[in-house]
């Protein structure tokens, strides 16, 4: 079970109820795919094909009522090359009594996560996948 299902599974409260229905709807199709790649190819909250053994949480700010964390790869066994900014931004919002997780973006790849699970949403109703939208 990929650790982004198990996150969803013991902890959905922390994410908002958008992230967390396009985050089960990409994993519901994904199993239903019988072993074709319909779905993230990454680790959604990282940012990362290869994630590394470790991150931290570092450079949080607050701006009209968001949070945005930079999460960085901080392994000290980590082989891949440094980067000088973060491997995701988790976004959150206070809601419902406490901070959710509303989105994530990335340092590479272009699209933040919403756009992405909405993009392969799309790709799955154009090519006629029989996974919930």
């Amino acid at each position: 079970m990929p650790a982004s299902d198990l996150a969803l599974q013991r902890k959905a409260v922390v994410f908002s109820p958008q992230l967390l229905r396009a985050l089960r709807t990409d994993s519901e199709a994904q199993a239903r795919a019988k072993g074709e790649l319909v779905g993230l190819d990454f680790d959604p909250f990282l940012g990362s094909q290869d994630p590394a053994d470790h991150y931290e949480a570092r450079q949080a700010t607050v701006k009209n009522g968001t949070c945005s964390v930079g999460v960085w790869r901080a392994s000290p066994t980590d082989t891949a090359e440094k980067m000088d900014r973060p491997e995701a931004v988790a976004e959150l919002k206070q809601q419902n009594g406490g901070w959710q997780f509303v989105n994530f973006t990335y340092s590479v790849g272009g699209l933040d996560l919403l756009h992405q699970l909405a993009n392969l949403r799309q790709e799955r109703r154009k090519y006629g996948a029989t996974a919930p939208q």
